[in-house]
């Protein structure tokens, strides 16, 4: 059986774990593959002579995007006066590290979040942040992403992402996870994830009822019918079968959507 292992602090509305090192499995899969599969090429010889080649015109697709309004918060993680919670246990800890934000890990199978210092409960923002995993164990693969709409440890969205190139958008509901981004539960690669970047800017629309998930500015997936309307946004990170695991955050920002 898993430990459990909370820091809380009590926010102007909100109950949230800043920082809070748990046991608890982020999913309800296995963990994400850490190695790309390697494609199947088909070759299929033609059957059919075409009697006319008709070009049809390019089609390009934007993704319908809120409107940016402004900034309302932003930390670039240079000063621990911007209280960003620190703390550690022989599981899991997170402090202010040359500039950055450090979140790291001691055991296999753990998460761990820290919740933006706001005092805010927010309803239609977009959340961004720099992520690079900088793990002691270089076959560690974890999952390092956002969180929105966060009521308390039990009630929350995120969207994370592994090294390897896999993704998924997931949401814990009175402490029973289900992945919303795809129907059998399982993490999707994506050809617009970077193997093995160097570092990662992540960014969420989280928005009454959906999440839009992006990586390097490329929309990577949309879910609707999230639970929850509003709640806190910060950063996540869970690890698997490895342990001393590392995930620095840097240039993290809230900005208001129409």
């Amino acid at each position: 059986m898993r430990k459990t292992f909370a820091i809380t602090i009590l926010f102007l509305s909100v109950l949230a774990c800043n920082f809070n090192p748990r046991g608890e499995p982020a999913t309800p899969t296995s963990s994400p593959p850490t190695v790309p599969p390697t494609p199947v090429v088909v070759t299929v010889t033609p059957t059919l002579t075409l009697l006319a080649t008709v070009t049809a015109p390019a089609i390009t697709f934007t993704p319908t995007r809120p409107a940016q309004v402004s900034v309302i918060y932003r930390e670039d993680f240079s000063n621990k006066a911007s209280n960003w919670a620190t703390g550690s246990n022989d599981a899991a800890s997170s402090d202010y590290l040359n500039g950055e934000y450090s979140l790291k890990m001691k055991r296999a199978n753990w998460q761990t979040w820290s919740i933006a210092p706001d005092n805010k409960i927010h309803s239609n923002v977009y959340v961004e942040v720099t992520a690079k995993e900088v793990s002691a164990d270089k076959e560690a693969y974890p999952s390092f992403g956002l969180i929105c709409n966060f009521k308390d440890s039990s009630n929350f969205v995120f969207a994370s992402i592994t090294k390897s190139g896999y993704y998924i958008i997931a949401q814990k509901s009175n402490g029973e996870f289900k992945i919303l981004s795809d129907l059998n539960n399982k993490w999707i690669l994506s050809k617009d994830i970077g193997i093995n970047s160097s570092s990662y800017r992540l960014g969420a629309d989280c928005t009454p009822n959906a999440i839009t998930f992006y990586v390097d500015s490329k929309r990577i997936h949309t879910v609707s019918g999230t639970t929850f309307t509003g709640g806190s946004v910060g950063i996540f990170v869970e690890n698997y079968e490895k342990t001393n695991v590392e995930v620095r955050f840097d240039d993290f920002a809230i900005t208001q959507l129409r």
